[in-house]
């Protein structure tokens, strides 16, 4: 489903299977999206995540057996897996705070002084392994590796030869006393400066007031057509303008005002900067470029660590307290949007924005890969 976007970008591609039309993978995740507690969700996160990684691993095997270096995200067992199997040296990628402890702040971007916020770091690393070693064992021992793991996910967050945090320093804090092999580069931008837009969604973009972008991502097997609604009564309640981005949840199915344009996929670069705040699930990725966009940000989260990016959203000024999705309703949407609407979180978003845009995380995480010796 990448395809398209990597040739665009130059990029060689293997391809490790689909995701997006996937039965099972559909219908795990609505498993997931009807849980309404948040431990017992985060389980079935990585369960659907776990069967998808065994059914994958063969390909990432095949593509993996005659490369240098093997860069995977820290919850990408398969990605792990084959670095051993195959003996690569590998580089660790984590997409959220967390996974390491930092005794300058939480997960959340709040901080309880140093000595808690170690020891419930602490914790939540105990923890870790208690909700993913069930779900991901089963790929390590597909993978051959001879005895099953445990805390593998703390593992496959530590390669000893590099390990990075894809996070802006603004939003997390970087612990100072991490050793030389954890790298906080700040985020990292896939952009492509030749898109161009269809001409439809350009004309209604630019036909008024900046519209409001709402879409909630990957995030299928919700109810599609209940949350369209819940949208379009609060997109009609403000008397605003929406770009709605349809995603794998399929929104934007039925009758809608014309002040709504549906859109299936429009690189966030492009839009985000032409819309006055955004809608969004809290994924890792989208709050990245709304961050940088400058723009505020409310967050309806769905599963896995999209309340900590709606913590972290609120902390910074960026945005309101984040809604669950299960309590979504049309006067909910449109306080929740009133919230984001307001000067002193427009303004915290615009300086938080400009900060963000003269980081270059991609080009750090670059730099330090290049600079590895290639016998280390």
């Amino acid at each position: 489903m990448f395809r398209d976007r990597a040739e665009q970008a130059g990029i060689p591609l293997a391809s490790t299977g689909t995701m997006r039309d996937d039965v099972s993978f559909r219908a795990g995740l609505e498993k997931v999206m009807q849980e309404p507690n948040p431990l017992k969700s985060g389980a079935l996160v990585f369960e659907v995540a776990a069967r998808e990684l065994e059914g994958r691993l063969q390909p990432v095997m095949e593509a993996t057996a005659d490369v240098d270096l093997v860069i995977h995200h820290a919850i990408d067992v398969a990605g792990f897996a084959a670095a051993q199997v195959h003996k690569k040296r590998r580089v660790s990628v984590a997409l959220a705070p967390g996974i390491w402890n930092n005794r300058r702040a939480l997960a959340n971007g709040n901080s309880l002084g140093t000595p808690l916020n170690l020891a419930l770091g602490a914790v939540m690393r105990q923890l870790f392994p208690l909700i993913t070693d069930k779900a991901f064992r089963p790929v390590l021992v597909k993978a051959g590796l001879e005895t099953p793991k445990k805390k593998i996910i703390l593992e496959a967050a530590e390669s000893p030869l590099l390990n990075f945090l894809a996070v802006s320093p603004t939003m997390v804090p970087p612990d100072p006393t991490w050793p030389e092999n954890r790298r906080q580069t700040g985020y990292w931008y896939l952009d492509l400066p030749d898109y161009r837009p269809p001409p439809a969604l350009q004309a209604f973009v630019e036909s008024g007031e900046p519209p409001i972008a709402i879409g909630f991502g990957s995030m299928a097997g919700v109810d599609a057509r209940m949350q369209t609604e819940v949208i379009a009564g609060a997109v009609q309640q403000l008397g605003r303008r929406a770009v709605l981005l349809s995603g794998w949840g399929e929104l934007g199915k039925g009758e809608l005002p014309p002040t709504i344009f549906v859109a299936d996929h429009v690189p966030h670069d492009w839009l985000f900067a032409r819309v006055s705040l955004v809608v969004h699930h809290g994924g890792a990725g989208t709050t990245a470029a709304a961050a940088r966009a400058g723009v505020p940000q409310a967050i309806v989260w769905h599963m896995g660590d999209q309340p900590t990016w709606g913590s972290l959203v609120k902390r910074r000024g960026l945005g309101p307290a984040p809604l669950h999705h299960h309590q979504l309703s049309v006067e909910r949407l449109s306080a929740l949007i009133g919230d984001a609407d307001r000067e002193v979180v427009r303004d915290a978003a615009r300086a938080m924005g400009e900060q963000i845009r003269a980081e270059d995380g991609l080009g750090e995480a670059v730099r330090a890969i290049t600079e590895l010796s290639p016998g280390a």
